[in-house]
């Protein structure tokens, strides 16, 4: 998808079924826009909202870990969920190795146009 992603950062996204590869600072929604794939936002990917956020299915021993800012904003959407998923916001995941996530309404762009925050 882009020359300065790296093998093994893929991330598949169901129940759409897409893999992204992610350059190795790339969040997931920034290898999504760059690919040209509509991800919910409300904040346009600055950790202010929880729209972008994703349940990892498989491979989170793969994500780098949280920041503070991350924790921060996810910890009212943790309250209210299953304490046994690992949930992450898309504009904050990076990864170092294959990681499958769970989000609805991931769709390609009419036309395929890369969106840049």
């Amino acid at each position: 998808m882009n020359g300065s992603s790296v093998p093994g950062r893929q991330v598949d996204v169901v129940p759409i079924g897409v893999t992204f590869e992610l350059g190795p600072e790339e969040t997931l929604i920034a290898a999504a826009w760059r690919s040209g794939y509509y991800w919910p936002t409300v904040c346009g990917g600055r950790a202010e909202c929880t729209a972008c956020h994703v349940v990892i299915e498989d491979g989170a021993a793969n994500a780098v870990p949280p920041d503070p800012v991350e924790n921060l904003v996810l910890a009212p959407v943790l309250a209210k969920r299953d304490p046994q998923l690992t949930i992450r916001l898309a504009c904050r995941l990076k990864v170092r190795g294959p990681v499958r996530v769970h989000k609805k309404a991931v769709r390609q762009r009419i036309g395929g146009t890369p969106f840049i925050a």
